[in-house]
């Protein structure tokens, strides 16, 4: 999975960009899972409102949260024995960025080409940050949009800066 480089990488990294990346395998594995039990009309509803758009303007902290997950999240997915392309990527990080109290809009898009009849793609962003999927996420036309604030981790009382770090 890893090999012998991979492994030093990953001990050269910050304990706390260690942890995110474990957080990203757990939140790549339930995505996975949800794709895989839980159909996707009641999945939709966890991804807040159809139609929504959060916010292109956030703080320079949020953002480079933003980017550790997007990074820890592209850094997992394709080292996982299970299926992680877009959907479970994008699926994965708004929780995570969700967890955090921030807002994100994940987009699906379609594409039609002469190599391909079809093409399907979901994408996350976080303020002006495309967190997963945004390479080549202008080929796509946008279908739909789900997004959603994600109040519930600043319910405990605790600031956006707190629910950050």
């Amino acid at each position: 999975m890893w090999g012998w480089n991979g492994w030093r990488r990953y001990r050269a990294e910050p304990v706390a960009r260690r942890r995110l990346l474990w957080e990203a395998l757990i939140a790549l594995w339930r995505a996975r899972l949800a794709l895989a039990f839980i159909p996707f009309k009641r999945l939709a509803a966890r991804l807040g409102t159809l139609g929504g758009e959060s916010v292109d303007q956030i703080s320079p902290a949020e953002e480079l949260a933003a980017q550790d997950i997007g990074w820890a999240v592209g850094t997992m997915a394709p080292r996982v024995p299970w299926d992680s392309r877009c959907l479970a990527q994008a699926i994965a990080a708004y929780r995570m960025l969700e967890k955090r109290g921030l807002d994100a809009t994940v987009y699906f898009g379609v594409k039609q080409s002469s190599e391909q009849p079809f093409s399907a793609h979901a994408w996350l962003r976080c303020g002006a940050c495309f967190v997963t999927g945004g390479a080549g996420h202008l080929d796509y036309k946008v279908l739909t949009q789900f997004s959603r604030m994600a109040t519930a981790a600043l319910d405990s009382g605790s600031s956006r800066e707190d629910v950050i770090a």
